[in-house]
């Protein structure tokens, strides 16, 4: 399996995916995922839910631990992050969150 690592861009960005290749985000609280094309198996630590994406669908990450997006078939998923003030986070754990890179580890099968 070979892995790569990238700096997600907190403004917006779409990532292709091809059948089961995953992405995983590090620290992904607050962190949009939209599905534009195929379809996308999400889970987060700690969350009994399957959370799964066609196009058009999207989640906020609302866990503050990884999260990890399984491609099902070709897809692309384009991923945001609203600043801290449009969150309206008063918590020091969000102003803390949004301070710290958020990186995202690709593993290719």
């Amino acid at each position: 399996m070979n892995a790569f690592e990238h700096h997600l861009n907190p403004a917006g960005e779409t990532i292709a995916l091809r059948p089961d290749h995953h992405l995983h985000i590090r620290r992904g609280a607050g962190w949009t995922v939209r599905a534009t094309q195929g379809t996308v198996w999400l889970t987060q630590d700690g969350d009994p839910r399957d959370i799964v994406l066609q196009p058009g669908d999207s989640f906020v990450l609302d866990r503050d631990g990884d999260a990890l997006l399984t491609a099902l078939d070709d897809t692309a998923i384009r991923l945001c992050r609203k600043p801290a003030r449009a969150l309206q986070a008063g918590g020091s754990l969000l102003r803390k969150l949004f301070q710290v890179p958020v990186r995202a580890t690709a593993a290719l099968a």
